[in-house]
């Protein structure tokens, strides 16, 4: 019977496609090359129809503003369409090719009817229209992409994002993924490291005209682009802001080498005369043969603005790795520095100043770096450093039959003292809590929450600091990552167990190891555990288990305070009895708060536990189209910060035909 709903629901969405081929065939990963296959003309749609059914139920309200009791996160929810914007509840995209190698392509986009107004249901176009094409001349040739909102890239520190080594749970599925089963998805997972991708994969946002050159003389290729960024998009905001750069690069039997630029303008007054921005310019190059391979980027960048003249920094990242040590290790280790001054806001790191300033008004700020925030005294995963570090890190990876183990530890220190605050992420219920208030800033009944994508980090800060108020050392930062996926056949019925680990700290100085004691200003544990099997060929099982602690040493804050800037700040208050009056700290409570950690000093420092436990199903319906249902209890208690007090169920129902 179910079976026959979805039919019917897929005959309703379903178009026809008039045409199938297609004259662009786009293929490589470092470079997309542009073919001329065919000469035809034609017309076709394609696309899916999501439906996507969200139930959060809390065991009490969350605050989500400090300062406004009223301002809580609903402890029923119960609708149709997740909180973000990506991907839509309908999305069709059609592809018109008039002949001579080019394409238009354009996607409609219809998000969820229930949106609380009578009538009005959202639709538009998702990413633009976007007109793509090739030219063969001579001498090269030509692939364009104009308009609409395309996923690309031009060299990991200038333009693109963290891919990391694939170490994170299964039980949550992404928004972009198709219709794999569970079991599918863990044995891809078992055997290449990764799962399933969309064009988004490791690359980055752009709007506006890009060229790609290939098959010049000499082994030579570019790319040049010019447009909009997220950086460079602000609503509301009338000044001129671009984005405009590129690469060229020189091809060879074993690799390549190439210079790379990308450049973020704005003008910060009403007649285009004074500029702010960054620039980054690096050179690139990878060498590999069957053994060993090698990638290196180093370069400069600079953030400036009528207030902020930065000088170039530097950055440098080498890693080397090594295919089969032995016939089942591998494994590589990765070098690298970042100046404080190199900022970029989507680069394969993260930067801790990507704030611009205008001098129309001290202080105010032009730009946050258009939805990437700034995470300064970031514990991260191994591989994703940040701006102002040197460090190292090492990853082995052992592969057996049904076994695969690895192992990866990330041991940096600052280079120059920056800041007292600390920041950590929420790994086993980071995708619920960010739901509470997606890409919100300085929430929660301590205003100590950023939202982001399909995630939450919260601030800690360090109290032993100088008369400038930093810490009295340089800062060293570790992450040590273990994974271990294992397939266990029982009467050929296959069960894939996986398990993920993580262990981070900062302390004083440079630490081989995470620092396991109260030495650490802060501490962070995750586990999670993922159980996955087929019960029958179309129903697969899932089931996910999570723990996570997080704490603060006696070093840290145990009360948080809007400093005489209106800024959040932290202290260490000895004696908890007395009231904020009494603490002689430069600043004011939290506006409407009366709770421990606010107007009055928390018993110790932070102290957290957090813990998830899920079950899923997956349905398949039909080879194009798919059910997933997932329900999950989760928690989240601090000890001393009495009002991070969460807990509640979270239950998702998603059904996805393609056609």
């Amino acid at each position: 019977m179910m079976k026959k709903v979805v039919l019917i629901i897929a005959l309703l969405f379903s178009v026809p496609s008039l045409a199938v081929s297609d004259t662009l065939d786009w293929k490589g990963n470092e470079d997309k090359e542009y073919k001329l296959s065919k000469r035809i003309s034609g017309f076709s749609l394609n696309g899916y129809y999501r439906f996507y059914g969200f139930n959060r139920s809390l065991d009490q309200n969350f605050q989500v503003l400090p300062d406004n009791q009223f301002a809580n996160t609903p402890p029923y929810v119960f609708g149709v369409g997740d909180v973000y914007r990506d991907p839509p509840i309908f999305l069709m995209t059609a592809s018109i090719r008039p002949g001579g190698g080019a394409s238009i392509s354009m996607d409609y986009a219809l998000y969820s009817h229930f949106t609380g107004s009578s009538g009005s249901v959202p639709n538009n176009l998702n990413l633009g229209i976007s007109l793509y094409g090739t030219v063969p001349t001579e001498y090269a040739t030509i692939g364009f992409q104009l308009g609409g909102i395309n996923w690309v890239e031009v060299s990991d520190m200038v333009f693109s994002s963290f891919v990391g080594y694939n170490r994170f749970s299964l039980f949550e599925r992404w928004a972009w993924e198709g219709n794999g089963q569970g079991s599918e998805r863990a044995d891809i997972y078992m055997q290449s490291g990764d799962i399933s991708r969309d064009g988004r994969w490791a690359n980055q946002a752009f709007k506006g005209a890009l060229f790609d050159l290939t098959d010049l003389p000499a082994g030579l290729s570019a790319r040049l682009m010019f447009g909009k960024t997220a950086a460079t998009t602000t609503f509301g905001r009338a000044l001129p802001a671009s984005s405009y750069g590129g690469r060229l690069r020189k091809s060879f039997e074993n690799g390549f080498v190439g210079v790379n630029t990308m450049n973020y303008l704005l003008y910060t007054d009403s007649i285009a005369t004074q500029k702010a921005g960054i620039s980054l310019h690096t050179i690139n190059g990878r060498w590999a043969n069957d053994k060993i391979a090698v990638n290196a980027e180093a370069g400069i960048g600079s953030l400036f603005s009528p207030m902020q003249e930065l000088d170039y920094g530097e950055a440098v990242r080498v890693n080397v790795s090594v295919n089969k040590i032995t016939p089942w290790l591998s494994g590589d280790i990765d070098v690298f520095r970042l100046a404080p001054e190199f900022v970029n806001y989507f680069g394969n790191f993260l930067s801790s100043n990507t704030q611009i300033i205008t001098d129309d008004d001290a202080g105010q700020i032009v730009t946050g770096g258009g939805g990437a925030a700034a995470f300064a005294g970031s514990i991260t995963d191994v591989g994703q450093i940040l701006n102002n570090r040197q460090g190292f890190s090492f990853n082995l990876f052992a592969d057996f039959e049904k076994t695969h183990i690895s192992i990866g530890n990330m041991v940096s220190e600052e280079l120059e003292r920056a800041s007292n605050r600390l920041s950590f992420g929420h790994k086993i219920n980071g995708l619920a809590l960010s739901r509470f208030a997606p890409f919100a800033q300085q929430i929660g009944p301590y205003g100590r929450w950023s939202a982001f994508y399909r995630g939450v980090a919260e601030d800690v800060f360090i109290t032993h600091v100088d008369s400038l108020g930093l810490p009295q050392s340089l800062l060293g930062f570790n992450t040590l990552q273990y994974q271990i996926k294992q397939r266990v056949d029982v009467l050929d019925h296959p069960i894939y167990l996986l398990y993920n680990g993580m262990s981070g700290s900062v302390g004083d100085g440079l630490s081989l190891l995470p620092i396991f004691n109260d030495e650490a200003y802060l501490r962070t544990n995750y586990h999670e555990f993922d159980f996955i099997t087929p019960i029958r060929d179309w129903l697969d099982l899932s089931v996910g288990v999570g723990l996570e602690t997080i704490k603060g040493n006696d070093r840290t804050n145990n009360i948080y305070y809007r400093d005489l800037n209106g800024n959040l700040a932290g202290a260490t208050v000895e004696d908890i009895s007395g009231d904020f009056d009494s603490y002689g700290l430069d600043g004011t409570p939290i506006a409407g708060s009366n709770y421990p950690g606010t107007t009055t000093a928390a018993a110790g420092p932070i102290d957290q536990r957090s813990t998830s436990f899920g079950v899923g199903l997956d349905v398949r319906l039909s080879k194009s189209s798919g059910l997933y249902i997932r329900h999950k209890r989760f928690t989240q208690k601090d000890e001393n910060f009495v009002q991070d007090d969460i807990s509640g169920t979270e239950t998702t129902i998603e059904l996805k035909v393609f056609f």
